[in-house]
């Protein structure tokens, strides 16, 4: 038998207790310290990324209703049998709060649709990992690959071999059960261009010679292979300078999962708006 033997009178923190639902609420969802909803957490927040990217399946419905997934307005609910996802509709007008919930739902039973379906190939048939990942419908094969990772995460730290996912609005739950680990997928090159806006040069490395590049926020530091005339047009024009500050804008190729091909670079708009000043 429990019993209370000491109290701290504080409120603690991000957690509620909704008396309607019954249940406790986890608002910080990727930083409550309880390992199960912070990987809901790290699961919501990817899927709003994914949602909110170019080759989304309702990017037209979002933009008609003004509307963009915020992973911050999720929160998790722990109910008696069940864990409980919600979504903040308090910033959508009245009139669209309908309309919103259904793209919200939409966009999650779509996307855990297609990860059943990767799963089930994961699991029943014998060809690369990366294959499997595309059936899912993510525009890239990566967070696909993550989102069942985390989902193989969920069920490993529940103790359990699967579970289901009900969507609201939708009968069918999607049944989530995965045979074993899922495998990291394959680096597929792609001939297209990428273009890394706002970086500044952070090391050279004359021997290949490449260059490593990084964002303003400073995350993301990515390794680039350039040519002789490349690596002397960078050096007349300072970006090597270690007194200097510069972003620069750099169209690439993506040769591996960690290195680049630097195609083309010039000043970042930004940058020339400093030099204006």
């Amino acid at each position: 038998m429990t019993q209370t033997v000491c109290r701290i009178n504080v409120k603690l923190k991000d957690v509620t207790f909704d008396k309607k639902l019954n249940a406790i609420v986890f608002s910080n969802i990727s930083k409550s310290g309880n390992k199960s909803v912070d990987l809901i957490g790290n699961l919501v927040t990817l899927l709003a990324k994914v949602a909110n990217g170019k080759g989304s399946p309702i990017e037209g419905r979002k933009k008609d209703a003004g509307f963009k997934l915020d992973a911050r307005k999720f929160s998790v609910a722990a109910l008696e049998g069940h864990i409980q996802i919600n979504y903040d509709f308090s910033g959508s007008s009245s009139d669209l709060i309908h309309s919103v919930k259904e793209i919200v739902c939409d966009v999650l039973n779509l996307h855990f649709k297609g990860m059943t379906e990767s799963i089930k190939q994961l699991n029943e048939v014998d060809q690369p990992a990366s294959d499997s990942y595309e059936v899912s419908g993510f525009p890239k094969v990566q967070d696909a690959f993550e989102a069942i990772k985390i989902l193989d995460e969920i069920a490993d730290h529940q103790g359990v071999k699967g579970f289901d996912i009900q969507v609201e609005g939708y009968e069918e739950p999607h049944q989530i059960e995965i045979l074993s680990p899922p495998e990291k997928p394959d680096f597929r090159p792609d001939a297209k261009e990428i273009s890394l806006l706002e970086y500044e040069i952070s090391d050279v490395h004359k021997k290949g010679p490449t260059i490593e590049v990084v964002p303003k926020t400073g995350k993301g530091k990515k390794s680039l292979l350039v040519n002789a005339e490349q690596y002397s047009a960078l050096e007349k024009g300072k970006g090597f300078s270690i007194d200097a500050y510069v972003l620069r804008d750099f169209q690439v190729r993506q040769l591996s999962e960690k290195q680049y091909e630097l195609i083309s670079f010039s000043l970042s708009s930004a940058q020339v708006e400093i030099e204006h000043c």
